[in-house]
């Protein structure tokens, strides 16, 4: 193996492993808090955290169900 194949092969294994430490990063950060789930809302996807409780309440039915019909 040459001097710019190992280069190339120790310059592909950091970018795999930058790669790898920056998806579990990600997933970890973005994970809900126990007991809820993420809502994104508008253009710029603004996140919110809802509660699993909320689900069950009427005027959240009627977002969904608004939702449903803007959005499919």
């Amino acid at each position: 193996m040459g001097m710019a194949e190992k280069s190339s092969v120790a310059r592909k294994a950091g970018l795999i492993t930058k790669t790898l430490d920056r998806c579990r990063s990600t997933t970890t950060r973005n994970k809900p808090a126990e007991g809820c789930f993420s809502v994104y809302i508008g253009a710029n996807r603004q996140r919110y955290m809802v509660r699993m409780e909320c689900l069950s309440h009427p005027l959240f039915q009627a977002l969904l169900e608004e939702a449903e019909e803007a959005f499919g």
